[in-house]
């Protein structure tokens, strides 16, 4: 037996279900915090720095092939090829003379070279601009704490640029060296002699009596001019976690890895002074790269609206060192304790 409802109670039933249609539909309309949120915010970096190593060029101490220069004069062995006798030495000062009665008895040398992969002094960039943009999805809610998972992208532009004079280390060498015979003072060759290769001349032991090198704070003038601007593209994802303080306000905490790409472009130019003796050397280049590291910040947030908030925080980046390696110096970027101070919008969809 079949059973049909009444017009009536059709109607009662119909209304009930689009009541409870419509109050569903309320209800969804007034959730007062949406899953998904995307963010954008103005930034500043700060505490970037760049290093600067090694140096463009080197002075050369004196321009004889096959030799042993020194900043004073040259040993070397002549076409004989003998280890003990040689006329292939030259010398500049009288000073040099080693003196034993009437006679000169040998020669003593010095050579200052720069200490090779010394780091200039450091530069330091002022405050970079840029932006970012966060796209944030809330997974749950414990209590009144809210967590989720975030993805930014962002941008900075620094700059760098500075001029320098500044005292480096230097490998300072002595040796001695013996004449083959002694050479009365009135008949050895008078400063700025030039033995010859070929064998005829005053002759010299060129295996030296004793060599010592060591390293003196201060014996090299270097003279620097840098710049370097960067662009720099970063990327992050992690958890958040948003804790209500007030109504209206909270207060977002947010931690995970990062991502910086970098490219940039440098120019360098050098002068070295050691002895008296002035080389310099200029570079200029461009590089792409990337480094990675984490992040960790803090944002503080005020709810205008339903959907429209704005916040301001702070936010430590380690993303590590960028290195451009250019002529025979390197170019370090310090990412590594990097923080920036961040103001924006959000809205909640």
């Amino acid at each position: 037996m079949k059973t049909f409802l009444s017009p009536a109670a059709s109607r009662t039933l119909l209304g009930c279900a689009l009541g409870v249609s419509l109050s569903n539909l309320s209800a969804s309309a007034d959730d007062p915090d949406p899953a998904w949120q995307v963010r954008f915010s103005g930034n500043a970096l700060f505490n970037v720095s760049a290093s600067f190593k090694g140096h463009l060029s080197v002075p050369s101490t004196a321009p004889m092939p096959s030799v042993i220069n020194y900043d004073n004069g040259y040993v070397g062995r002549d076409i004989s090829g003998d280890p003990a006798l040689s006329t292939y030495w030259g010398y500049n000062n009288s000073s040099q003379r080693v003196i034993s009665g009437p006679n000169v008895t040998g020669l003593n040398f010095q050579a200052i070279t720069p200490v090779l992969g010394q780091s200039a002094p450091r530069m330091d960039a002022d405050a970079s601009p840029g932006g970012e943009l966060t796209l944030r999805r809330r997974l749950g809610r414990y209590r009144s704490l809210a967590y989720g998972l975030e993805l930014g992208g962002g941008f900075n532009q620094i700059t760098l640029k500075d001029s320098a004079d500044y005292s480096a280390p230097g490998v300072q060498t002595t040796a001695s060296y013996a004449m083959a015979a002694p050479i009365n003072s009135g008949l050895f060759p008078i400063p700025g002699y030039r033995g010859p290769y070929d064998g005829f001349g005053a002759i010299i032991n060129p295996t030296p009596l004793s060599s010592h090198s060591s390293t003196v704070p201060g014996l090299v003038q270097v003279s620097d001019s840098r710049a370097m601007d960067a662009d720099i593209f970063g990327f992050r994802f992690g958890p958040y976690l948003e804790l209500p303080l007030a109504k209206n306000l909270a207060i977002s905490l947010s931690a995970g890895a990062a991502l910086a790409f970098v490219h940039d472009h440098l120019d360098w130019t050098e002068t070295l002074a050691v002895n008296g003796q002035t080389t310099s050397a200029s570079v200029s280049g461009d590089s792409v790269g990337m480094t990675a590291g984490f992040y960790a910040g803090a944002d503080l947030e005020y709810r205008l609206e339903k959907n429209w908030l704005i916040f301001g925080g702070a936010k430590m980046q380690n993303a590590g060192t960028y290195s451009h390696h250019i002529g025979t110096g390197q170019m370090d970027l310090d990412l590594g304790q990097a923080f920036s101070l961040q103001a924006g919008m959000g809205y909640s969809f």
